[in-house]
């Protein structure tokens, strides 16, 4: 209907094909490069190239064409053809996969146009200023990443890498459609609108191809370089390579059962010979279970015992030097077995004659683990008795403990629990050269009942132990109040003197049985006694809550007495008179028990006396004075009795003189018929000055027929004449 009005469509628009194709070719619109500008120029007769600009910024990329039309005396033309921009993917993107992409655009832009144009272009060139992009375009070698690999692809596929060149971005007109032009500055787009002048220009003028352009080997976009390198190696047997693969027995069998399948059946498919063994498909049998154990023992044997095994083959001897010669091994159906006179007896071939198995190798231990995990794991003799009747070992209990050893499953259960490392020893507990109970550990133990009159009353036991020397002291409490502590505690400093420091308990976690003691002793009037004790200099410490471990000096030997205590009353009830004569012989026991280690032998000559000395106990450092005395020198001094003749001995810093003990009828007759030193005799000694060795000294003087004379340390005995 417009044709008939007069007018004539030239172009038309549609977004469905049928109606473009519907339109004859010749109807069709096409561009011209007659619209281009040419001016006097003949196009049928000039040479036309077609440049192609890209750039990228971070927010957009683009591309731009532009034809140069010039004839033979160098007169031409450039004009702008066509421009394509892209905004930059919202995944944000590097600057040369950016520049990448604006490459593919201005690739593609230039697929269209020369399908487009009516007019031949003699030359094409493309123009970037990214320098990466122009070492992507020219290598050929390396391997890129997925992204850059797919759009190089594209560009090697529609152009050369030599129609690749650099422009300087200044001169660079795609820079407008990637970074944009403020309308008040017109220089970028003048320079789009009519191209860079250097097109203009022969091409000598132009922007020279920089020198060196190559890809960087650590660039992101690389993929690492695969190294494939190839080791030809003749392998010696590979029966053993197989054996030492599996980990399981009945695995390895299951394998080398299919090895054997597979040779039976290419023995039938390809060579065509005739054997004895039949190929059947399906499941393994039985009997190709067993084949292949035979094969796997047969090749075991070989590896282990090559010469013994030639040798029998050969109807020889084997050597005496072997390790099988005393199990008289016999060849029987080409395996090792143990020899002896079973012969006729009606048990099994494997019973008559075990298969022999060397002691280190990688199938011995795959049937002895088979063994010890179907039987539960059990332990290794038993074990070895279940592998006796199929299989001798050779130094089979090693081997089986061997293997025991590194089961994790055993070693999971029955491996033993470590035990925590302890702490070190606080300082009150490592002073020897000071007197007994100077740092005192005390503790409650459970309560006793006892008659009074009809009824029957509560005693506490009140355990005091010294810190150093293990030694204890107890008294009898009437309560668990704090009056009833406090006049047990100013007993034992009676008997004992003044400590210097006291533990003692502050938690709760105890024992169901002991939860009344402990709840009392929680409502002790703490101040009251840190009170009492301040005026006296002696600091009292609990031990922090939740922590009775730090206890466990005081809480041991409560077990010691309650022990002692059991044993003598049983369920006797006792009276106040009785229970303090037994807690002072129950103290008497405990203090009696020895702390260091007893000999089990006794020297015959000059070592015989001193090993006699009785061993350091709790009574024996507790009979040191209080005004300067230590339980080290009170050991001293009982070994330097026992000793003829002079005598030193140096334990820390204390020194004992050479002592002389000079006797009226023989040497040591005597001196050897005097009783001991006991933890009585040294406990007795006076508050008024009196120690323990003098006592000791007095009573040997006393049996002395003449004079005597002693000296140690700071103790001297006078003479004593006996009447």
């Amino acid at each position: 209907m417009l044709g008939r009005g007069g007018f004539r469509l030239t172009k038309w628009m549609s977004n469905c094909q049928e109606v473009v194709d519907s339109i004859p070719p010749e109807e069709r619109a096409k561009p011209s490069l007659t619209c281009l500008k040419a001016g006097d120029l003949d196009i049928s007769s000039c040479n036309v190239e077609l440049h192609m600009f890209s750039d990228a910024s971070q927010y957009a990329y683009g591309a731009a064409a532009y034809v140069k039309i010039y004839d033979r005396q160098g007169n031409g033309k450039c004009s702008f053809v066509m421009g394509k921009s892209r905004l930059a993917p919202i995944k944000t993107l590097t600057i040369p996969r950016l520049e990448l992409a604006a490459a593919v655009v201005s690739v593609r832009l230039y697929q269209m146009l020369i399908k487009e144009l009516d007019t031949k272009v003699d030359n094409c060139y493309f123009w970037t200023d990214s320098m990466i992009v122009l070492g992507y375009v020219r290598n050929t070698s390396r391997r890129f990443k997925t992204y850059v690999a797919n759009r190089l692809a594209l560009i090697h596929e529609l152009t050369s890498p030599n129609d690749w060149r650099h422009v300087p971005t200044n001169m660079n007109p795609a820079d407008l459609a990637s970074r944009g032009e403020h309308p008040e500055e017109g220089g970028k787009l003048f320079i789009c609108l009519n191209g860079p002048k250097f097109l203009n220009m022969e091409k000598d003028d132009w922007p020279h191809k920089p020198d060196g352009i190559t890809t960087e080997y650590e660039d992101v976009e690389m993929k690492p370089a695969v190294v494939t390198s190839m080791v030809q190696s003749q392998c010696q047997d590979v029966v053993s390579d197989i054996l030492n693969r599996y980990s399981d027995w009945y695995k390895l069998q299951r394998a080398v059962a299919w090895l054997l399948r597979l040779k039976t059946f290419m023995i039938h498919r390809y060579l065509k010979h005739e054997t004895k063994e039949i190929f059947t498909g399906g499941c393994l049998s039985l009997r190709e279970i067993k084949t292949a154990r035979k094969l796997i023992l047969m090749k075991v044997q070989e590896s282990a015992y090559g010469d013994e095994f030639s040798k029998l083959t050969s109807n020889k001897k084997i050597a005496t030097s072997s390790s099988l010669v005393k199990l008289c091994p016999v060849l029987n159906e080409g395996l090792l077995r143990v020899g002896g006179r079973f012969q006729y007896t009606k048990f099994s071939e494997d019973s008559k004659h075990p298969i022999i198995l060397p002691s280190k190798h990688h199938v011995t231990e795959l049937i002895v683990r088979k063994y010890h995990e179907v039987n539960h794991h059990m332990g290794a003799h038993h074990v070895l008795s279940l592998t006796r009747p199929s299989y001798w070992i050779i130094h089979g209990i090693r081997t089986v403990k061997h293997v025991v050893s590194a089961c994790m499953d055993c070693k999971r259960r029955f491996r033993k629990t470590q035990r925590q490392q302890m702490a070190l020893l606080p300082v009150e507990r490592l002073t020897p050269d000071k007197p007994p109970f100077t740092y005192v550990g005390v503790d409650y133990f459970v309560p006793m009942y006892v008659k009074v009159g009809r009824s029957q009353q509560k005693r506490y036991g009140c355990l005091f132990t010294c810190l150093a020397t293990r030694a204890v002291h107890i008294e009898i409490a009437h309560s668990l109040g704090t009056d009833s502590f406090v006049c047990a505690l100013q007993r034992f400093m009676s008997r004992r003197g003044k400590p210097e420091k006291i533990f003692s308990d502050n938690g709760t976690n105890f024992t169901f049985g002991e939860r009344e003691l402990r709840a009392e002793i929680a409502e002790w009037n703490q101040s009251r006694i840190m009170n009492e004790l301040v005026q006296k200099d002696i600091e009292w410490q609990f031990i922090p809550p939740y922590a009775s471990h730090i206890g466990g000096v005081w809480e041991r030997l409560v077990q010691s007495v309650k022990r002692a205590l059991k044993s003598v009353v049983k369920e006797q009830l006792l009276n106040d008179e009785a229970l303090n004569t037994l807690m002072t012989e129950t103290e008497k026991i405990v203090n009696d028990r020895p702390i260091t280690k007893l000999e089990s032998h006794f020297a015959i000559q000059k070592h015989h006396v001193t090993s006699m000395a009785p061993p350091i106990c709790g009574a024996t450092r507790m009979s040191a004075r209080r005004n300067g005395t230590t339980a080290v020198q009170v050991r001293v001094k009982d070994e330097a009795k026992t000793t003829f003749g002079a005598r030193r001995e140096t334990h820390g810093n204390t020194v004992a003189a050479p002592l002389e003990i000079h006797f009226a009828i023989q040497t040591h007759h005597l001196t050897s018929m005097a009783p001991p030193i006991s933890g009585a005799t040294r406990i007795s000694a006076c508050r008024n000055g009196t120690s323990a060795v003098q006592v000791r000294v007095k009573d040997e003087a006393k049996t002395t027929f003449g004079a005597r004379r002693e000296t140690h340390g700071n103790t001297v005995a006078a003479p004593v004449q006996r009447p």
